[in-house]
């Protein structure tokens, strides 16, 4: 995730048999959109330092999703590496404010885990509350119904940025979108039953409610620290040597496992 209006430098090593091995002859990163059109600029030559490609990504006017080919000649075979990026409009929490309230070690914890396990922590509140907090860029494909409305898989829409129906776009004004995620059909035209609907939107909120980054913060602590509290795995309970016995909060599709993370969450959901 990197946020929109920002440039920021993409980086990527290609492996083979598990050993970093740099790539010979031309190197090029093909930067697209999710409709497989070049982003701007596209392509990028890339440059080596050691067995590590990268680039620098321009700052992006819009939200999008954008599609990275990393392609070369690896070991006598040309290969490419296909990464994602999506530009956001905001966090939950910075980078800076997570390291200083967590109190995190910067040796311990770099920049680049941080960042990774931040977008977990997004990813996963989102899918628990159903909605996103900060602005976001989806493409969604539906099926049309033969009817006027479609309900798309968000709320809190922005802008409604495109439409298409089986390949062929349509003109935003003949449609409209409600900020509860329903898209009509205007005058007498409909949604083809059978056919592709394409969409493409702005959602989210402007910026997190305090108890969300507060409980995004606590999942991240979680997150981070996972495999050090001395607790199997699998164990719903455990016992302490003084003999108390202690039962887990358990995780599950819609529940980190974490009661005050959970408590927060359940309310925006």
């Amino acid at each position: 995730r990197v946020l929109r209006t920002a440039q920021t430098t993409l980086s990527n090593t290609f492996f083979v048999d598990g050993a970093p091995v740099a790539p010979t002859s031309t190197l090029t990163a093909t930067v697209k959109r999710l409709d497989s059109t070049d982003a701007a600029r596209s392509a990028f030559t890339y440059t080596m330092t050691g067995t590590t490609c990268s680039f620098v990504l321009p700052a992006q006017a819009n939200l999008d999703v954008l599609t990275v080919d990393w392609s070369g000649t690896v070991g006598a075979a040309v290969v490419v590496v296909r990464d994602h990026v999506e530009i956001v409009g905001g966090f939950l929490f910075g980078l800076a404010e997570a390291r200083n309230k967590l109190k995190l070690s910067a040796t311990v914890y770099p920049d680049e885990t941080l960042a990774e396990k931040r977008t977990e922590v997004e990813q996963e509140c989102e899918k628990i509350c159903r909605q996103a907090f900060v602005p976001r860029f989806a493409r969604t494909i539906l099926t049309g119904q033969g009817r006027r409305d479609l309900l798309l898989p968000h709320v809190n829409v922005r802008t409604l940025r495109a439409v298409s129906v089986d390949g062929a776009t349509v003109d935003l004004s003949q449609a409209v979108l409600s900020a509860s995620g329903v898209l009509t059909r205007i005058g007498m035209f409909m949604w083809p039953a059978g056919k592709p609907v394409t969409v493409e939107v702005e959602h989210g909120l402007d910026y997190p409610p305090e108890r969300i980054r507060s409980a995004g913060l606590l999942h991240l602590q979680a997150v981070l620290t996972e495999t050090r509290t001395g607790i199997p795995a699998r164990a719903q309970s455990y016992t302490t040597q003084e003999g108390a016995t202690y039962r887990l909060t358990m995780p599950g599709p819609r529940a980190t496992g974490i009661p005050e993370v959970d408590a927060v969450y359940g309310r925006y959901s």
